[in-house]
């Protein structure tokens, strides 16, 4: 099963997957994690 959270910037969604994480003990992937492994470092200064 894979379960999508989305939402407006800064309204929970990572936070909820936390939760979800916790309750159930499924894995899951912080796509903002994955961007910041695609955004060059230079970029970020």
């Amino acid at each position: 099963m894979i379960i999508l959270i989305t939402g407006a910037s800064h309204t929970g969604e990572t936070l909820l997957a936390q939760r979800m994480l916790e309750k159930y003990r499924c894995p899951y992937l912080s796509i903002d994690h994955l961007k910041m492994g695609l955004i060059p470092a230079e970029t970020l200064r």
